[in-house]
């Protein structure tokens, strides 16, 4: 039989009997065979063809085949045909991939690599479409590598593997349109340790035997899978867990013949529980038998099956927790379920969240006592005091309290407010305490005649009262500022003229105003000399007459007119009435002239004058022109006089230099004679500007020594020293000597305590005087200072190791 002028006979895992056959004329060899075919047959013959020839592939025979061909050679096309189990081989030998994608193949030994690894030599016969890595090295000890092949276009490629040693390998890769897996992780995120499941996803539903799907992690340590799973037939779809063996990130891919691979990348870290909701954590305190809800999140989705967390508190005492566990549903990322926190005393307690594999949470619950309401009244008063038909401003305030201390809380409290008589008293009937505040001001009505309670509650909060008592107002005459006149006044200087509520008991610092306008009218009376004040105006200086104001809706005071200027000095009243009722007359006004002498103890922090029997203290002269001090304006000569001679002593006359400054003034010895009181006097003879007579009290005190600390004991340590310091008279009253004065300094106990001089000298002019005291040895010693005249004084001193 001929077989002529074709493309050649071709045998693909058969195994044909070809007996006296002849091949002839073919454009290319006259039998090409596979690896798996066992053809057998004799008297065969080639003639004109490409190859005359039995052309085989290199690669490996694994099974048992025949080759039984007689009369025509064989020929390996390239390379080597390996009969068993090869040195070298690539796996997957053939490979279907997908263009445009990376899939893995690795190089495989027969045996473990040697020290030093294997450096496989890797090529592609299409490189532009079919890329490898150069070389690839399998590791000492290891007997496979991985490298990863890039697909760029559609064709087919072979792959190949060599090695000196080894021989060489051989992969077909073919590229071409493939349909994809699909991996879908049910969450990117997961919490280290904890199982989570992946989906592979194919186009079709699995075949008959269903379809084996290779997988791995890039890098390896990170994740822990399963090498494969197996999509079962008739099923598109199949899950395999995954978990986290350590913090990091990894590619998961999947690969299944005649499919395109898929991966995706994915992390895991450290699950962490945190207790909701926020103030808990941030010690917003609860109050004792409040209870407050609490749950579960996590920083990442919950697991396979979900995740169980453990809540506890560590001081159950103080806060109870039911129920002791909470489950957060697989997939999310927060219980459902609530936790209950019992507030049970005060005091703080740890709620501590713990689970499988999770950084522990927790968070400080502080528990509070309870708030108060209680109501705040200036100088503690336990009752409030209205104007009949006006409204008090300031002085009355209801706070929020915790164990007796002002509560600043967080949040605003609604107080609810009223008057248990409202014949008696109104009050607004809700307030809010804002946040970050603890009271809030309380204005009240005085309604009618009478007494009543005011009563504040909230909500949660029990209620409170106080006591208010509803009086008829006064008023009284005050200046343009509310301050009440004094009953002094300047010629030259018009007198400040308004009225003004007032309300018996009530405390000062509470105004009291009116809802309604309030028409007054004012006039003058008991003037002497008679015509003494000019009028009333309406400003301060000049302008015409005025003889009525208002105290308008708000105010308490009425619009400020003006008294105005005197024509010598003298006194006089003014009287206010309303629709013809006379509300009030003031005081007595006492006209003085426009300058003035001041006379005050000579010390700037002393409030009264005193001086020590026998001994001397100054008062300071000073000059003042309409109530502020000034320049003496001219040489003054003064005559002075103790009004009691018995008790004190002055210079009948001193002078008081024109020009003089109120900061540094004259000054006045004044000798106490007796102990007692009395008042020296100061008069300007011949004198306009100073017409009248100005006096000062004086206290003439006992002749004693003070410290010029307030403590009557001491301290010293041995070998050390400590100075003490006495002086005539106390100290917002001291005395000095007109001549020196001498001082003895005793020790009670010499050998304990010493002072460093036993004999003193007050200097003349001098107030005080002073000695070291050295500490000789541990004990206790009285050390007494003594002078004629003057009691002794006495310290306690300890003198210390």
């Amino acid at each position: 039989m001929r077989i002529e002028y074709g493309s050649g006979v071709v045998i693909e895992k058969s195994s044909p009997t070809l007996d006296r056959v002849s091949i002839n004329h073919h454009r290319g060899p006259a039998i090409e065979m596979d690896l798996e075919s066992s053809p057998s047959g004799q008297s065969l013959s080639a003639a004109g063809n490409t190859l005359n020839a039995i052309v085989v592939p290199s690669g490996i025979v694994r099974g048992q085949v025949l080759w039984g061909l007689v009369g025509i050679p064989y020929l390996v096309r390239e390379g080597l045909v390996e009969i068993g189990q090869p040195s070298l081989t690539i796996e997957p030998e053939l490979l279907n991939v997908g263009a445009g994608t990376l899939t893995p193949m690795r190089v495989v030994l027969d045996a473990a690599a040697p020290a030093g690894g294997r450096l496989i030599a890797l090529s592609s016969s299409s490189s532009d479409a079919v890329k490898v890595p150069a070389t690839v090295t399998v590791a000492e000890g290891s007997s496979s590598a991985a490298f990863e092949v890039r697909a760029l276009g559609f064709t087919s490629a072979l792959l190949s593997a060599s090695h000196p040693e080894l021989g060489s390998a051989r992969a077909q890769v073919n590229v071409v349109s493939l349909p994809a897996l699909q991996l879908d992780p049910s969450v990117w995120s997961m919490a280290l340790g904890m199982p989570y499941g992946i989906t592979v996803r194919l186009p079709a539903a699995a075949p008959a035997g269903g379809i084996p799907i290779q997988l791995r992690a890039e890098p390896s340590g990170i994740f822990q899978l399963p090498a494969g799973i197996t999509v079962p037939a008739g099923q598109s779809q199949v899950q395999f867990v995954v978990q986290g063996l350590a913090h990091g990130s990894a590619r998961i891919s999947a690969q299944a013949q005649g499919l395109r691979a898929a991966s995706v990348d994915v992390e895991t870290s450290r699950m962490t529980l945190i207790l909701l909701p926020h103030e808990l954590r941030a010690s917003v305190p609860i109050v004792v038998g409040d209870a407050r809800e609490a749950s579960v999140a996590l920083s990442h989705r919950a697991p396979l099956g979900g995740l169980t967390v453990r809540i506890a508190s560590e001081a159950p005492n103080v806060v109870g927790v039911s129920p002791a566990e909470l489950v957060v549903a697989e997939g999310d990322y927060a219980s459902v379920g609530k936790a209950m926190l019992q507030a049970k005393a005060k005091g703080q307690a740890r709620v501590q969240l713990s689970a499988a594999n999770s950084q522990d949470g927790y968070a400080n619950v502080t528990v509070r006592s309870p708030t108060v309401l209680r109501w705040g009244f200036v100088d503690s008063q336990s009752a409030v005091v209205l104007g009949h038909q006006l409204r008090s401003v300031g002085g009355l305030w209801i706070e929020r309290t915790v164990d007796g201390e002002p509560d600043y809380g967080a949040e605003n409290l609604s107080v609810e407010l009223r008057c248990v008589s409202s014949a008696v008293c109104e009050v607004p009937s809700t307030l809010t305490i804002p946040s970050g505040r603890a009271s809030v001001e309380v204005t009240a009505i005085g309604v009618g005649l009478g007494v009543s309670e005011i009563e504040a509650k909230a909500a949660g909060v029990q209620a409170t009262k106080i006591g208010v008592h509803v009086v008829e107002p006064t008023f009284k005459f005050a200046d343009r500022y509310g301050t009440p006149w004094s009953g002094h006044r300047y010629m030259g200087l018009r007198q400040d003229l308004s009225l003004c509520f007032s309300v018996p008991a009530a405390h000062d610092h509470v105004r009291f105003v009116t809802d309604k306008p309030w028409s007054i009218d004012f006039d003058l009376s008991d003037q002497n000399p008679a015509g003494v004040v000019s009028g009333i105006y309406a400003q301060s200086s000049g302008g015409s007459s005025a003889a009525q104001s208002t105290i308008s809706p708000g105010m308490g005071c009425s619009s400020p007119l003006f008294v105005g200027e005197a024509s010598q000095m003298g006194r006089y009243r003014v009287n206010a009435s309303s629709a013809g009722i006379r509300l009030a007359q003031s005081a007595v006004q006492r006209i003085h002239a426009d300058r003035e002498l001041s006379l005050g103890a000579a010390c700037s922090d002393c409030i009264q004058f005193s001086v020590v029997k026998g001994f001397h203290a100054d008062i300071a002269v000073r000059t003042l022109h309409l109530g502020d001090y000034e320049d003496a304006p001219e040489t003054l000569t003064l005559k002075l006089r103790c009004v009691d001679a018995p008790i004190c002593s002055v210079p009948a006359e001193i002078t008081i230099p024109s020009g003089t400054s109120p900061w540094t003034p004259v000054r006045l010895p004044v000798l106490g004679l007796q102990e007692g009181t009395t008042t020296i006097e100061a008069s300007v003879p011949g004198s306009q500007r100073y017409p009248e007579v100005y006096s000062v009290a004086v206290s003439v005190a006992p002749p004693v020594w003070t410290f010029s600390s307030d403590d009557d004991t001491l301290t010293v340590p041995v070998g050390q020293s400590s100075y003490s310091q006495v002086c005539i008279g106390k100290w917002d009253g001291r005395s000095y000597a007109t001549a020196p004065v001498s001082v003895s300094v005793a020790s009670s106990k010499p050998e304990v305590l010493r002072p460093s001089v036993r004999t003193l000298s007050l200097a003349e002019g001098d107030s005080c005087v002073g000695v070291d005291l050295l500490g000789i040895a541990t004990g206790k010693a009285r050390v007494s200072f003594e002078a004629p005249g003057l009691t002794p004084a006495v310290i306690a001193v300890e003198v210390l190791p």
